[in-house]
């Protein structure tokens, strides 16, 4: 017996464990600060729009949303999501795909989880559902494929960043004293920071005068004693 996706009825049928209320346990994640954070928003549109197509019945989604590694098994979001399931009062887990939960086995054994509190995981495109006896098998492949996706990806960026570096076409990191102004692609549109050269001129008059390394270091690693001499220079 397989899921069905694509003719509005899922089989078995999604019940509830009390009541006629499905309790719905949706989880989105992105993964960096670059990603577009209404990422999460448009993964909890696609779930809604699932459970009013497939569900059969009324429900309630709870969201568990947030930006982090997949691999970071100590995300705050990843502890809510065992939680929810721990507490035995949720009948569906919904996901995108098993990488929105956790990656690799951890992923698996998220499943595990679910099916130990007799909590439904339907993972949409992995097409991944608990109550189907093959969906070890599914989950399997799937962790398999979404580690070689990443990995095409990460050898993709390395690429691109490393061409860019060796064309000096990428800013490689912004050091003390100096402002990357909006639409900087490179290290040469970095500025000095006006604020911050008086600091760095003091820090060459004292080298200048006689003082060691060790005692210019003391004197910029005291914030109060550098604002005060350049306020009374």
């Amino acid at each position: 017996m397989s899921t069905s996706f694509t003719h509005g009825c899922l089989q078995p049928p999604l019940v509830p464990r009390a009541g006629q209320l499905l309790q719905v346990l949706g989880i989105a994640r992105i993964s960096t600060e670059h990603q577009d954070q209404r990422s999460l928003a448009d993964q909890e549109a696609l779930y809604r729009c699932w459970l009013d197509q497939y569900a059969g019945r009324p429900y309630h989604l709870q969201m568990i949303a947030g930006r982090g590694s997949g691999e970071c098994l100590d995300r705050e979001e990843a502890r809510q999501a065992r939680a929810a399931v721990e507490s035995g009062r949720v009948d569906l887990v919904i996901a995108e795909d098993l990488g929105r939960i956790f990656r690799r086995i951890h992923a698996q054994l998220f499943c595990e989880l679910c099916e130990d509190y007799e909590t439904r995981l339907i993972a949409l495109n992995d097409q991944v559902d608990t109550a189907q006896d093959n969906w070890r098998i599914m989950a399997g492949f799937a962790s398999m494929r979404h580690e070689m996706y990443n990995a095409d990806t990460a050898n993709r960026i390395l690429r691109t960043l490393r061409n860019r570096f060796q064309q000096r076409g990428i800013v490689q990191f912004v050091i003390f004293g100096y402002i990357k102004p909006p639409g900087a692609k490179t290290d040469a549109d970095l500025q000095k920071d006006p604020e911050v050269e008086p600091i760095y001129a003091e820090r060459f008059r004292l080298l200048e005068n006689g003082a060691s390394y060790s005692e210019v270091a003391n004197w910029w690693s005291s914030p109060r004693k550098v604002d005060t001499e350049l306020r009374s220079a």
